[in-house]
């Protein structure tokens, strides 16, 4: 009891000094534009606050007058051809999960998703931390330590910006640890996974394979309930906003998305993806003959960050839900492990757009990498198994 109390204190501490942090960095980060400085935090927020608004009113948040009230609550006027146009590019369900905010005044809730979000994320790895060494609690220390520093060139980004993304990283996070004893919570929770139905569409695609090859009928039925019920409650406020959005989501904004397929040449481009694919059906395979999703889900995730067309820099960060399931690591595993978490910090010393192609096209397969790796080694154990039986 009092261990579990000094665990909620310490939380509530961290949860307070990550809100704290998002409001210190309120009125000390701005950039240049034509309409003067603008603040950084919270630019990507703008777009589901104001959305969310004008849903409640009613008014279908996919026009260009939305779009003209988002650019000038961030720039202070309408975008110009070089800046991101920060549309209202999200399906209309996200309006249930961001209603609390729309309520408050932008710079609390801003202050306090951000907040909230970072809270959330330091726990998620300490998560991580906790697989990657059981036993001896320094050693968590230390190797949570190292994800902080690892993850700070995303979080950078995509925390202070207020990105919808890494909700759906800590939902399929969630989904994972609960899929076998809740699996109709785990599938309600899937389906608000899709707030950013972007490069997260490929796991869930996955997921929902391996639920229908074990008929996994609570989880297959409370995921549709979940998207019937988003979708119904978005409908009964601006009717059917589906085709609105499909549009609005073709249109090329002024920041494009990296994607590997445009970056590598015919025919590398071909095989890097064969690259993925190969690994998501040796996954698949193994997952199947011992009926464990484990792999297959590591590699759904894999094949979401290296073959989602609509990929931003921060998105690859995903990747570290290969590292969800507690493993018997080898040192040679640690290794690659460590060096993954910290290969962000080598763009550094790499100048101009080329950091963005490397990364793009290389964190994915030092992700690959490791999870080949723990598949070679969990096959040789089961081998030396069966030859000592």
């Amino acid at each position: 009891m009092k261990n579990k109390t000094i665990f909620l204190l310490l939380n509530l501490f961290i949860l307070i000094l990550s809100i704290l942090a998002i409001a210190w960095l309120w009125d000390r980060w701005f950039l240049d534009g034509p309409y003067g400085n603008y603040r950084w935090i919270g630019t990507d927020f703008a777009p589901y606050w104001i959305g969310t608004r004008e849903m409640i009113n009613g008014i279908n948040p996919y026009n260009a007058e939305t779009n003209l009230k988002i650019q000038e609550l961030i720039y202070g006027g309408k975008a110009l051809s070089y800046q991101d146009p920060m549309m209202f590019v999200y399906p209309a369900w996200i309006s249930i999960i961001m209603f609390p905010f729309s309520l408050l005044p932008y710079k609390w809730a801003v202050i306090l998703y951000e907040g909230s979000l970072l809270w959330a994320i330091l726990l998620f790895l300490q998560s991580i931390a906790m697989t990657l060494e059981n036993e001896k609690i320094s050693i968590q220390s230390l190797w949570l330590i190292l994800l902080v520093i690892g993850s700070l060139p995303f979080m950078v980004i995509s925390v202070t910006k207020g990105q919808l993304g890494y909700l759906s990283l800590l939902a399929l996070f969630i989904i994972y640890k609960l899929w076998k004893k809740y699996p109709i919570f785990a599938g309600f929770l899937l389906g608000f996974s899709l707030i950013k139905p972007t490069v997260i569409i490929i796991p869930i695609l996955g997921i929902l394979l391996w639920v229908l090859i074990n008929r996994n009928w609570k989880f297959l039925i409370s995921f549709l309930t979940c998207i019937l019920l988003l979708l119904g409650i978005s409908f009964l406020m601006i009717g059917n906003w589906i085709a609105n959005y499909i549009n609005i989501i073709s249109i090329k904004g002024g920041m494009p998305t990296l994607w590997s397929f445009s970056i590598l040449p015919k025919p590398y481009n071909y095989f890097y993806a064969s690259i993925f694919i190969v690994i998501g059906i040796i996954s698949f395979l193994y997952s199947l003959a011992n009926r464990e999703h484990d792999y297959w889900f590591s590699a759904i995730i894999l094949m979401g960050i290296a073959l989602t067309p609509m990929r931003w820099i921060y998105d690859l960060f995903l990747g570290i839900l290969i590292l969800t399931e507690k493993r018997k690591f080898t040192r040679l595993q640690y290794f690659m492990i460590g060096l993954t978490i910290i290969s962000p910090w080598i763009l550094i010393f790499i100048p101009g757009l080329l950091k963005w192609k490397i990364a793009v096209v290389g964190f994915p397969l030092l992700w690959a990498v490791i999870l080949l790796m723990f598949i070679f080694s969990e096959n040789m154990k089961i081998k030396c198994i069966k030859l000592t039986e």
